[in-house]
């Protein structure tokens, strides 16, 4: 084949020669111009419409994902919710007086125990600052008493396992002037701080 195109091409003028030479040349240049400006264009165009419908399809599959946890996910919440409201029941209540709702609590749960309470300060409901806009206030309390050392740790260690959502914090112990003999000699006076969260007040979001 490349004999007879050769053969026809030496048959032509040499004008007919360079006019078919400029043809077959602008011809080539018309396909890459066309292959530049318009074809590689739109493969590029392509190649991004194919990139954002692999996007809109991972974006569906999520979604289908997640409509079909829907029942179980509700379920998570009621579950949730059910929780903290049994533990906002265990909250100082807002409605009340808590000065006497703290001294009732401590006084009865100093009942049985080998650790005598003596004194319960009023103190004023303040913000807790653990995170921003965080929903509780609290109320801190200070508990001023005595007992022997080992009695004092376990009332404090039962308190935190019965209410692990108020702090027991600075704790202070100090020998007790004067003590004769005995059992007396082992009793220690102890102060410190209670801090229970407060509830939200009822209607409130």
């Amino acid at each position: 084949m490349l004999d007879s195109i050769n053969a026809f091409f030496k048959k032509l003028k040499p004008e007919q020669q360079q006019k078919l030479l400029l043809t077959v040349v602008g011809t080539i240049v018309a396909i890459v111009a066309l292959y530049y400006g318009l074809i590689r264009t739109q493969m590029a165009q392509l190649k991004t419409e194919r990139s954002m419908a692999v996007q809109l399809e991972s974006k569906v599959a999520d979604a289908e994902r997640l409509l079909k946890r829907a029942a179980e996910i509700q379920k998570e919440v009621d579950e949730t919710s059910a929780k903290l409201m049994a533990i906002e029941e265990t909250m100082a209540p807002a409605n009340n007086d808590l000065y006497a709702w703290m001294f009732k609590l401590v006084t009865k749960f100093q009942e049985g125990r080998k650790v005598e309470v003596r004194q319960i300060s009023r103190e004023v409901p303040c913000e807790v600052g653990i995170f921003p806009a965080f929903p509780y206030a609290a109320i801190p309390a200070s508990v001023d008493g005595q007992g022997k050392y080992h009695e004092i740790g376990k009332f404090i260690a039962d308190f935190e396992n019965q209410y692990p959502w108020f702090r027991v914090q600075n704790l202070e112990l100090r020998p007790i002037g004067g003590a004769a003999s005995g059992d007396d000699k082992d009793m220690l006076a102890f102060k410190l701080e209670i801090v229970a969260l407060i509830a939200k007040p009822s209607g409130s979001n």
